[in-house]
């Protein structure tokens, strides 16, 4: 298998060479769905939840948030490592856990 068909082989959320998601200063973009045929975002209250809980991550992951958008049923994050140690995916993988 080539390069191009074992990209398409990870989940989605890595589909850059690992590296670049833990490289400090390096921004990565992200789009987080909800279940199928769901929109908790259309409620300003669950609204400001995730962006609480997205505000709340960055501290525990060392990870800056540069910019979100909360749409109705997915978010869009771009997210940048600060620190040794520190990874993008695992900012998403944490804030959807």
């Amino acid at each position: 298998m080539d390069d191009a068909s074992v990209r398409w082989l990870l989940p989605r959320n890595q589909r850059l060479s690992a590296h670049l998601y833990e490289t400090i200063g390096q921004p990565c973009a992200f789009t987080i769905r909800t279940a199928p045929s769901t929109a908790p975002f259309a409620h300003p209250a669950l609204a400001r939840l995730a962006v609480e809980c997205l505000l709340e991550q960055r501290i525990k992951s060392s990870c800056q948030l540069e910019v979100y958008c909360v749409m109705p049923d997915h978010l869009h994050v771009v997210v940048t490592p600060s620190e040794d140690g520190a990874s993008s995916v695992r900012f998403v993988d944490r804030f959807k856990g």
